[in-house]
């Protein structure tokens, strides 16, 4: 066999290996992960679904209580807040055995990347599944980003865990508000300016002035300042007229806008 006979049989052979593992993967059943919880907010399940056949959901966790909050955790594992201030794990054993032991809690987070678990505690500290934060003290809210960990404690100061490939916001002072928009950070300060992480987009915002709130919509970020007036950090591609209505909608709690917290 000559060099393009070898060749030809190589490109056939790998034509036909590559069609039998498409057709392979379009055969795959499509499975989807839910979480329910009951009307009485009792008992949570997560179940495995299979779209495309007739045989009953699969249960893959389940847990029952007076339940206050739900998190699921990814791979049909599930974490619950009970109103008494302990928290449940069902569908990875290695969490559950380091939050039955906690106590105390108001508010759980799960990490974006990692299916870690944190929690804060009605004094202000906080715990985790996999972060040492032993040392934080009088937290009042917790934010999560890809692979780190912020807080904010009742002083403004913001603390950090982790990591934070697009820069770090730990040490900020006098903040009044945080949040974590894709891989930036933003805080609002006491006296009406704003600070970011941004080194690009969202830069021309350390320029704003007496700004009462702060808005994410699609990528953009809108300002309501003490005045009444919008600004934004990409007004050279919309109307200002469109970035109030855009507002307003959110001010209104319209569901389809995002919020400066979601």
């Amino acid at each position: 066999m000559n060099r393009q006979s070898l060749r030809i049989t190589v490109l056939l052979i790998t034509l036909f290996l590559c069609m039998g593992i498409f057709s392979s993967c379009a055969q795959q059943p499509k499975e989807e992960t839910t979480v329910s919880l009951s009307e009485e907010r009792t008992e949570v399940q997560t179940r495995l679904d299979n779209e495309d056949s007739d045989t009953d959901a699969v249960c893959l966790s389940a847990l029952a209580g007076d339940i206050a909050q739900v998190v699921p955790m990814g791979s049909g594992a599930v974490a619950v807040l009970y109103t008494d201030g302990t928290v449940g794990v069902a569908g990875n054993d290695q969490l559950a055995e380091t939050a039955s032991s906690w106590r105390s809690i108001v508010q759980l987070y799960r990490s974006m990347e990692g299916g870690h678990l944190i929690a804060r505690r009605k004094d202000g500290t906080v715990v985790s599944t996999h972060y040492d934060l032993s040392e934080w003290q009088n937290i009042k809210e917790l934010y999560c980003c890809w692979q780190g960990v912020a807080g904010l404690t009742e002083d403004g100061r913001i603390v950090t865990a982790g990591t934070w490939e697009y820069g770090n916001p730990d040490g900020w002072t006098e903040i009044r508000d945080f949040w974590i928009h894709i891989d930036d950070c933003f805080g609002l300060k006491n006296d009406g300016s704003v600070v970011t992480t941004s080194t690009d987009f969202y830069a021309d915002m350390r320029s704003w002035k007496n700004v009462r709130q702060l808005y994410f919509v699609a990528g953009n970020v809108f300002a309501r300042l003490e005045d009444g007036s919008i600004v934004g950090n990409n007004t050279e591609s919309q109307e200002l007229k469109n970035l109030q209505g855009a507002v307003e909608f959110i001010e209104a709690g319209w569901p389809f806008a995002l919020s400066a917290d979601g």
